[in-house]
Protein backbone atom coordinates (compact mmCIF):
# COMPACT_ATOMS: atom_id res chain seq x y z
CA UNK A 1 0.00 0.00 0.00
CA UNK A 2 1.92 3.38 -0.83
CA UNK A 3 2.22 5.51 1.65
CA UNK A 4 2.31 9.25 1.83
CA UNK A 5 4.09 11.63 3.65
CA UNK A 6 2.97 13.46 6.72
CA UNK A 7 1.06 16.78 5.83
CA UNK A 8 2.71 18.62 8.66
CA UNK A 9 6.04 19.80 9.22
CA UNK A 10 7.63 18.76 12.39
CA UNK A 11 8.56 21.86 15.00
CA UNK A 12 10.89 21.50 18.02
CA UNK A 13 8.57 21.39 21.59
CA UNK A 14 11.40 22.17 23.33
CA UNK A 15 10.37 25.90 23.99
CA UNK A 16 7.24 24.06 25.27
CA UNK A 17 8.68 21.43 27.61
CA UNK A 18 10.77 24.41 28.99
CA UNK A 19 7.77 25.97 30.53
CA UNK A 20 6.40 22.45 31.61
CA UNK A 21 9.83 22.39 33.72
CA UNK A 22 9.41 25.40 34.77
CA UNK A 23 6.11 24.79 36.82
CA UNK A 24 7.44 21.90 37.75
CA UNK A 25 10.36 22.85 39.88
CA UNK A 26 10.19 22.66 43.82
CA UNK A 27 8.68 25.63 45.46
CA UNK A 28 10.97 27.59 47.88
CA UNK A 29 8.24 30.26 48.89
CA UNK A 30 6.86 28.30 51.90
CA UNK A 31 10.15 27.33 53.57
CA UNK A 32 12.08 30.77 53.76
CA UNK A 33 7.63 31.76 54.50
CA UNK A 34 7.40 30.08 58.12
CA UNK A 35 10.63 30.33 60.11
CA UNK A 36 9.00 33.01 62.32
CA UNK A 37 5.15 33.35 61.50
CA UNK A 38 2.78 31.84 63.68
CA UNK A 39 2.03 27.90 63.27
CA UNK A 40 -1.84 28.63 62.13
CA UNK A 41 -0.79 31.36 59.95
CA UNK A 42 2.27 29.13 58.23
CA UNK A 43 0.36 25.85 57.58
CA UNK A 44 -2.53 28.40 55.55
CA UNK A 45 0.04 29.51 53.59
CA UNK A 46 1.43 26.11 53.31
CA UNK A 47 -1.82 24.49 52.50
CA UNK A 48 -2.60 27.79 50.07
CA UNK A 49 0.48 26.79 47.72
CA UNK A 50 0.43 22.72 47.84
CA UNK A 51 -3.11 23.23 46.76
CA UNK A 52 -1.86 25.58 43.74
CA UNK A 53 1.04 23.08 43.38
CA UNK A 54 -1.02 20.04 42.91
CA UNK A 55 -3.38 21.61 40.60
CA UNK A 56 -0.53 23.30 38.18
CA UNK A 57 1.42 19.47 38.36
CA UNK A 58 -1.76 17.45 36.90
CA UNK A 59 -2.02 20.14 34.28
CA UNK A 60 1.52 19.96 33.33
CA UNK A 61 1.57 16.13 33.34
CA UNK A 62 -1.47 16.38 30.84
CA UNK A 63 0.27 19.13 28.67
CA UNK A 64 3.26 17.25 28.38
CA UNK A 65 1.52 13.48 27.36
CA UNK A 66 -0.04 15.72 24.80
CA UNK A 67 2.97 17.12 23.68
CA UNK A 68 4.52 13.87 23.15
CA UNK A 69 1.66 12.48 21.37
CA UNK A 70 1.50 14.90 18.74
CA UNK A 71 4.95 15.10 18.41
CA UNK A 72 4.73 11.23 17.59
CA UNK A 73 2.35 11.80 14.79
CA UNK A 74 4.48 14.88 13.55
CA UNK A 75 7.98 12.21 12.81
CA UNK A 76 5.26 9.54 11.62
CA UNK A 77 4.47 8.89 8.37
CA UNK A 78 0.82 8.56 8.26
CA UNK A 79 -1.07 5.70 5.33
CA UNK A 80 -4.05 7.48 3.64
CA UNK A 81 -6.45 5.12 6.39
CA UNK A 82 -4.21 6.52 8.75
CA UNK A 83 -5.53 10.25 8.52
CA UNK A 84 -8.64 10.25 9.67
CA UNK A 85 -7.90 9.17 13.29
CA UNK A 86 -4.63 11.13 13.12
CA UNK A 87 -7.25 14.12 12.78
CA UNK A 88 -10.14 13.00 14.89
CA UNK A 89 -6.79 12.32 17.59
CA UNK A 90 -5.78 15.86 16.48
CA UNK A 91 -9.18 17.32 17.00
CA UNK A 92 -9.89 15.74 20.39
CA UNK A 93 -6.60 17.14 21.96
CA UNK A 94 -7.54 21.06 20.81
CA UNK A 95 -11.08 20.36 22.34
CA UNK A 96 -9.31 18.84 25.35
CA UNK A 97 -6.95 22.15 25.17
CA UNK A 98 -9.92 24.18 25.34
CA UNK A 99 -11.56 22.62 28.27
CA UNK A 100 -8.27 23.19 30.49
CA UNK A 101 -8.12 26.90 29.24
CA UNK A 102 -11.15 27.34 30.87
CA UNK A 103 -9.79 25.48 33.74
CA UNK A 104 -6.56 27.67 33.90
CA UNK A 105 -9.21 30.94 33.78
CA UNK A 106 -10.80 29.42 37.02
CA UNK A 107 -7.78 28.74 38.99
CA UNK A 108 -6.38 31.75 38.51
CA UNK A 109 -9.48 33.68 39.44
CA UNK A 110 -9.77 31.70 42.54
CA UNK A 111 -6.63 32.86 43.51
CA UNK A 112 -7.09 36.14 42.63
CA UNK A 113 -10.49 35.85 44.65
CA UNK A 114 -8.63 34.44 47.62
CA UNK A 115 -5.49 36.92 47.90
CA UNK A 116 -7.63 39.92 47.55
CA UNK A 117 -9.55 38.14 50.95
CA UNK A 118 -6.42 37.85 52.57
CA UNK A 119 -5.40 41.78 51.44
CA UNK A 120 -9.21 42.64 52.90
CA UNK A 121 -8.02 41.06 56.30
CA UNK A 122 -4.44 42.88 56.26
CA UNK A 123 -5.69 46.14 55.74
CA UNK A 124 -8.54 45.83 58.48
CA UNK A 125 -5.91 44.14 60.59
CA UNK A 126 -3.40 47.37 59.96
CA UNK A 127 -6.40 49.51 61.18
CA UNK A 128 -7.42 47.34 64.04
CA UNK A 129 -3.94 47.89 65.85
CA UNK A 130 -3.51 51.43 64.62
CA UNK A 131 -6.66 52.26 66.04
CA UNK A 132 -5.49 50.43 69.48
CA UNK A 133 -2.67 52.49 69.46
CA UNK A 134 -4.05 55.81 68.48
CA UNK A 135 -6.69 55.19 71.40
CA UNK A 136 -3.45 54.50 73.97
CA UNK A 137 -4.33 50.94 74.31
CA UNK A 138 -0.92 49.42 73.32
CA UNK A 139 2.25 51.14 73.34
CA UNK A 140 4.63 52.50 70.77
CA UNK A 141 6.79 50.21 70.78
CA UNK A 142 3.92 47.29 70.84
CA UNK A 143 2.77 49.04 68.14
CA UNK A 144 5.86 48.98 65.73
CA UNK A 145 5.99 45.41 66.48
CA UNK A 146 2.49 43.84 65.56
CA UNK A 147 2.61 46.47 62.45
CA UNK A 148 6.02 44.98 61.57
CA UNK A 149 4.98 40.66 62.36
CA UNK A 150 1.56 41.91 60.18
CA UNK A 151 3.63 42.84 57.28
CA UNK A 152 5.52 40.04 57.51
CA UNK A 153 3.16 37.67 57.27
CA UNK A 154 1.69 39.73 54.48
CA UNK A 155 4.73 39.99 52.31
CA UNK A 156 4.58 35.97 52.69
CA UNK A 157 1.20 35.99 51.32
CA UNK A 158 2.30 38.45 48.19
CA UNK A 159 4.98 35.55 47.66
CA UNK A 160 2.47 33.16 47.07
CA UNK A 161 0.13 34.60 44.98
CA UNK A 162 3.04 36.32 43.22
CA UNK A 163 4.51 32.00 42.32
CA UNK A 164 0.54 31.17 41.65
CA UNK A 165 0.36 33.76 39.06
CA UNK A 166 3.89 32.27 37.31
CA UNK A 167 2.69 29.27 37.39
CA UNK A 168 -0.82 30.28 35.79
CA UNK A 169 1.41 32.07 33.14
CA UNK A 170 3.60 29.24 31.95
CA UNK A 171 0.44 27.01 31.74
CA UNK A 172 -1.56 28.94 29.29
CA UNK A 173 1.42 29.86 27.25
CA UNK A 174 1.96 25.94 27.08
CA UNK A 175 -1.39 24.88 26.53
CA UNK A 176 -1.67 28.60 23.90
CA UNK A 177 1.28 27.02 21.95
CA UNK A 178 0.42 23.20 21.36
CA UNK A 179 -3.48 24.55 20.83
CA UNK A 180 -1.70 26.77 17.89
CA UNK A 181 0.37 23.65 16.81
CA UNK A 182 -2.47 21.00 16.57
CA UNK A 183 -5.46 23.93 14.75
CA UNK A 184 -2.42 24.09 12.27
CA UNK A 185 -1.85 20.55 11.99
CA UNK A 186 -6.02 20.12 11.37
CA UNK A 187 -5.53 22.36 8.60
CA UNK A 188 -3.22 20.61 6.95
CA UNK A 189 -4.84 17.08 7.36
CA UNK A 190 -8.11 18.46 6.32
CA UNK A 191 -6.56 19.71 3.28
CA UNK A 192 -4.45 16.81 2.68
CA UNK A 193 -7.87 14.63 3.14
CA UNK A 194 -9.85 16.76 0.72
CA UNK A 195 -7.46 16.91 -2.23
CA UNK A 196 -7.83 12.77 -2.20
CA UNK A 197 -11.45 13.23 -1.78
CA UNK A 198 -11.90 12.18 1.79
CA UNK A 199 -14.38 13.92 3.49
CA UNK A 200 -12.93 14.65 7.15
Amino acid sequence: QARVGNPCERASNGEAMKWVALFLLPVSVTAVVLQSVSESVSDEVKAAQARSDRFYTEISVAQESELKEVEQLEASSASPSDLLPALAMLRSVYSDGKERIGKLNKQEEDSKKEFQSKEHAHDQKLGDIRKKFDAKKISEQFYQTEVKDENRIWKYWTQVRAHQHRQFLAALRVQHGTMKKVSHMIDLYEKTLAAKGIKG
